[in-house]
């Protein structure tokens, strides 16, 4: 009869080959449950981040289209409201500044019938008389040579009697 004791030493394996694949296996499902959990982590963070980027920018397009606007349109009144302020201070204060503009540009020999000064605008629209087309052609040219007229516009020229000419002109001081 065959003894027992030898069949288990023919089939019994040495200690150390049964435990390394057991031991590599898990050493390799350790290192696939790290690597996917960095992945899914990653996954997530990233989701969280693009959220986080969208939420930044809607209120930095909300910043600049409700707070700038606001802001620059208020820089602009308060310019225009200042502007206004100046030239009322300008032209109110010393009235006779704007009456000697129109002095100056007006010919010796030209006399004025009749005008309205609009300070905002720094216009005047005046009528006057002049002796003869000379002195009208003159004073035309007055109106075109002198640097504190912005524009200028001459109409409703008519002759009367004893060759006087008459006119109305539209000035815009700068």
């Amino acid at each position: 009869m065959p003894d027992i004791s030898l069949l288990q030493q023919e089939y019994a394996l040495p200690e150390e080959e049964r435990r390394a694949p057991g031991l590599a296996a898990l050493i390799a499902f350790v290192l696939l449950l790290i690597i996917f959990g960095g992945y899914v982590g990653l996954y997530f963070y990233n989701a969280i981040l693009a959220n986080r980027v969208q939420e930044l920018d809607k209120s930095i397009a909300e910043l600049k289209s409700n707070d700038a606007y606001k802001s620059v349109e208020q820089i602009k009144n308060v310019g225009i409201e200042i502007q206004t302020l100046k030239s009322l201070r300008e032209n109110h204060s010393y009235p006779n500044k704007f009456i000697e503009k129109i002095a100056k540009s007006t010919h010796p020999k030209v006399y004025l019938t009749s005008g309205s000064i609009d300070v905002f605008k720094k216009s005047v629209s005046l009528h006057g008389v002049a002796p003869n087309s000379v002195i009208m052609a003159r004073q035309i040219e007055l109106y075109g040579q002198n640097e504190e007229i912005a524009g200028f516009e001459v109409k409703e020229i008519a002759y009367g009697e004893n060759r006087l000419m008459s006119f109305g002109a539209e000035i815009t001081f700068k």
